[in-house]
């Protein structure tokens, strides 16, 4: 493999999580090179404005406002790359959030699909929740980088199978 395409991401995943999907997926993965600006951008948004994560997850368990969190992590793979996958079903124990990986990898890494992870926060790539009353959806900052990167067509056939309505991102 060349160690040039280090990273993958699954963009469809989010939608069948919030389907409540729970079985295997065959979600189409996009290979980047790690030199790639605009993911390299939108990872270090995402981990910036991580804090607004943390803080919907907490109010959550009181307002049930939202619904199908999810966070994207960077798993190291045996030959040395990154393989961006989703967790999601988490929990948070004050410090860290643990949850189900959503994504079969692709490549040799430490963990397969339906194993429990604890999130690694400084591997953190992306995270995203809906806002129950509107269904806006928060965070994906990788993803928005993949919608804005697809043909017209694609991308309102994207929008309309995920039912997704971007809310404005923290900067």
């Amino acid at each position: 493999m060349n160690k040039n395409i280090l990273i993958l991401f699954s963009l469809i995943t989010l939608s069948l999580i919030s389907c409540n999907n729970k079985s295997k997926n065959d979600d189409p993965v996009i290979l980047v090179t790690e030199n790639d600006n605009e993911i390299n951008t939108a990872i270090n948004k995402a981990r910036l404005a991580f804090g607004q994560f943390e803080k919907a997850f907490i109010e959550n368990q009181e307002t049930n406002a939202y619904s199908y969190f999810s966070i994207k992590e960077g798993f190291p793979t045996k030959d040395g790359g990154v393989e961006h996958m989703w967790v999601s079903e988490l929990t948070y124990d004050g410090t860290n959030f643990t949850g189900v990986l959503v994504n079969d990898p692709q490549y040799d890494t430490e963990v397969q699909y339906g194993d429990t992870v604890t999130v690694d926060k400084d591997r953190i790539s992306d995270w995203t929740y809906f806002e129950n009353s509107s269904n806006l959806t928060y965070g994906g900052y990788t993803v928005r980088v993949f919608v804005d990167r697809m043909s017209d067509n694609e991308k309102a056939a994207f929008l309309q199978q995920s039912g997704y309505e971007f809310a404005p991102l923290s900067e």
